[in-house]
């Protein structure tokens, strides 16, 4: 039996990526920049749980989870935000568009 009550969490679910289908605001960085600066705006802003919204698909949530899943080779990272970035959940999140808007 568990005696404590509600947990609370920050979550950000809708996080576009590096190469997102309509503005891409991340074109002057590679995809592995963009994964440090979500994950360590993830760990400043305390989020524990991050939705991965691109239009259409889920490729680069699945870049994204990669890196996470990897996050023990990377050296930009210390220890502790090694830890974080671990338990943070990532949920794929596909966001449609029925206007011209995104035809390609």
């Amino acid at each position: 039996m568990v005696n404590r009550g509600s947990e609370w969490g920050r979550w950000d679910l809708h996080v576009h990526t590096k190469g997102t289908a309509k503005n891409d605001g991340y074109i002057n960085i590679s995809f592995d920049e963009y994964c440090s600066h979500l994950f360590k705006k993830a760990i400043d802003y305390n989020i524990n749980v991050v939705g991965i919204t691109d239009y259409f698909n889920i490729e680069n949530y699945k870049l994204v989870k990669a890196y996470q899943d990897s996050i023990e080779d990377n050296d930009g990272f210390n220890d502790y935000e090694k830890e974080v970035i671990k338990k943070i959940k990532l949920l794929p999140n596909i966001e449609l568009r029925t206007t011209p808007s995104t035809d390609k």
